[in-house]
């Protein structure tokens, strides 16, 4: 019986491994796109919603003032949002065009970005592209240009390549490195196969007319992720562009991760469970492979819990082994576990660090895994607020 019960879950996981290794597959051949072809240049509003961040905001709006492109064609706005520092200051003397925000009951980035972007319709907008970057973020100087070769292509939204700083730098920075390098090359792996790849948060951008159709209308505490599901259902498809990245800092201990950790988690299954169906539905009408990948992306738990859970299972299966039959799981959670392990080894052969992060990876991995899933219970547990959060930063 017990056999019977871990084929037949078995069975359910496999896709989803298949899925993952095919992605990371492709997404390692990391394929640039043609030569650059001269194309028109439309005019982008670059926006950065920020809480509370003088710390920081100076490097990002420098890093974006100084892209390759004409400083005509390009708008910066800052959305202090609930700010209580100087952020709005600091934005205004850097000649930035800051906006300020204060709403107390209606927190958190998602519902910044619905307020801008419903004044950018109100007021009628001469940009053609809204790109969003995060206050802790650098972008590469060529991000405009990229961006707009896409968007003269007839792309409708995209989201960039997503690193981090300094990866080496701590623990938390290390384990940080790895998730994103699995994303950035499992989404480029499904762009490739014709799916909507998820929205990152950073580094995401849309037309204006997508915006004006579908408006912003995500608010929850994962509001990228949830966008992407409003866009797939509407028929839009996010393009994953590995050719330019924006790179982010990420906090330095596991104090200061802990509670955007189980917030991100927290939020992103909900996004799951509500958008399941609708995603189904989906490839239930086209039956095509793009839109069934996408709705095994939705489907998705992050890595993390994932590989743990096929890993149990298979510790399980080789525990309870008592007859022939055990032979069918046997295969099926080995299978599904090397398929997982062979697309981490693909991800870390596929870039180049500082020997540091692979030995914060080597001994802390076994610490964090357990670390994240007590995490997360305890966010849930504590009900883990909707709120914007300042993340603890260096």
């Amino acid at each position: 019986m017990v056999c019977s019960i871990l084929l037949f879950i078995g069975f359910l996981f496999f896709p989803i491994s298949f899925y993952l290794f095919i992605t990371i597959l492709m997404g390692v051949w990391r394929i640039k796109d043609s030569a650059e072809i001269p194309s028109p240049l439309k005019k982008f509003a670059v926006i950065i919603p920020a809480h509370n961040e003088e710390k920081i905001i100076e490097n990002a709006l420098h890093s974006i003032i100084n892209v390759e492109y004409p400083s005509s064609l390009f708008d910066i706005y800052t959305i202090a949002d609930n700010c209580t520092d100087n952020t709005a200051e600091i934005s205004r003397k850097m000649n930035v065009q800051c906006l300020e925000r204060f709403d107390p009951e209606h927190r958190g980035k998602g519902h910044a970005l619905k307020w801008f972007l419903k004044y950018a319709i109100e007021n009628n907008f001469s940009h053609d592209v809204f790109l969003i970057i995060d206050a802790d973020s650098v972008v590469d100087k060529n991000i405009l240009k990229v961006m707009n070769k896409k968007f003269c292509e007839g792309t409708l939204a995209l989201n960039a390549r997503y690193e981090i700083l300094s990866p080496e730098s701590s623990v938390t920075a290390s384990i940080a490195f790895l998730g994103f390098l699995l994303r950035n090359l499992r989404y480029k792996g499904l762009s490739l196969l014709g799916g909507s790849a998820q929205f990152l948060g950073n580094g995401m951008a849309f037309t204006f007319d997508v915006i004006k159709k579908n408006g912003w209308c995500a608010t929850s505490i994962t509001e990228d992720r949830e966008q992407w599901a409003i866009l797939h259902l509407n028929g839009v498809r996010v393009e994953f562009v590995d050719d330019v990245c924006v790179s982010a800092i990420m906090p330095g201990t596991f104090e200061d991760f802990r509670v955007p950790r189980a917030r991100w988690d927290i939020g992103s299954f909900a996004v799951n469970k509500k958008y399941i169906v609708p995603f189904f539905k989906i490839f239930l009408e086209k039956r095509d492979l793009a839109s069934f990948f996408t709705f095994l992306e939705i489907l998705t738990p992050p890595f993390t819990y994932y590989f743990s859970l096929n890993i149990m299972f298979l510790l399980v299966d080789l525990f309870i082994r008592s007859d022939h039959l055990t032979f069918f799981p046997d295969l099926l959670w080995t299978a599904n576990n090397l398929l997982l392990f062979i697309s981490v080894i693909l991800s870390l052969l596929s870039t180049k660090k500082n020997f540091r992060l692979y030995k914060n990876l080597l001994f802390y991995i076994p610490v964090f895994v357990p670390w994240r899933i007590w995490n997360l219970i305890r966010g849930y547990l504590l009900s883990s607020r909707s709120e914007w959060i300042r993340s603890k930063r260096g």
